[in-house]
């Protein structure tokens, strides 16, 4: 078992209680993570990547497991850096020569130019691939990505989507969108108000299964 949650709860300082006695058992595999707006997806992906001190003895991890969190967020600590774009993502492997490096920011679409860039002047899209160079560059064998497709152009999209295809760990997405999710999902857990079900089963079965999708903002805003 790669992944073991008993009675995870999270309440956020306003009160607001995201998570309420979530258990859940995660084999390996590719999952994608679905749910109306505000059934804490987001919550849980970052509580897996341990960032709620309160919620670690909830989650139990297997033996050997190493992950990678893509947060939404993520970019804002890479332009507090206020590096070139080579110097940040080469503090993180400093023994390697600078050619391992370039080829590590190449594979996510950035030039030689854009390596001498300032991490304060990149666009969201510049600091999201930067991010996925240096998840890249860690090698993980569990990818926990919320909302990675944000800020990115669909060619940025369509090489993540096949760099991933040949991911050989687990992968959990929260993503709203739909061709992603598609392409990637063999699995789908879905969260409701009234608790989490692990669907065996893709993404286009789920949506056959449930007669819903929640990737579908118009038919879902119809439907509420």
């Amino acid at each position: 078992m790669e992944l073991t949650i008993r009675n995870l709860c999270k309440t956020y300082s306003n009160g607001v209680k995201a998570l309420d006695n979530v258990s859940l058992d995660i084999p390996r595999g590719m999952f994608g993570l679905l749910g109306p707006n505000g059934a804490g997806k987001s919550t849980l992906i970052k509580a897996l990547a341990l960032s709620f001190p309160e919620c670690h003895q909830a989650i139990k991890w297997g033996f050997g497991t190493s992950f990678g969190y893509f947060a939404q967020d993520g970019g804002s600590r890479i332009k507090a850096a206020d590096l070139s774009v080579l110097e940040w993502l080469w503090q993180f492997c400093s023994d390697k020569p600078q050619s391992f490096v370039q080829g590590m920011l190449g594979r996510m679409l950035f030039t030689q130019d854009d390596a001498k860039k300032s991490t304060k002047d990149l666009s969201g899209g510049e600091l999201a691939r930067l991010n996925f160079a240096y998840l890249m560059m860690l090698k993980p064998n569990v990818l926990l990505l919320d909302e990675p497709t944000n800020h990115l152009d669909l060619e940025t999209i369509d090489a993540l989507t096949l760099a991933l295809k040949d991911y050989p760990g687990t992968l959990l997405i929260v993503s709203h969108d739909r061709t992603f999710v598609a392409a990637l999902a063999e699995r789908i857990i879905e969260m409701t108000p009234t608790g989490i079900n692990n669907f065996l089963g893709n993404y286009a079965e789920f949506v056959e299964s449930r007669d819903r999708d929640y990737l579908d903002v118009v038919k879902e805003s119809q439907a509420s």
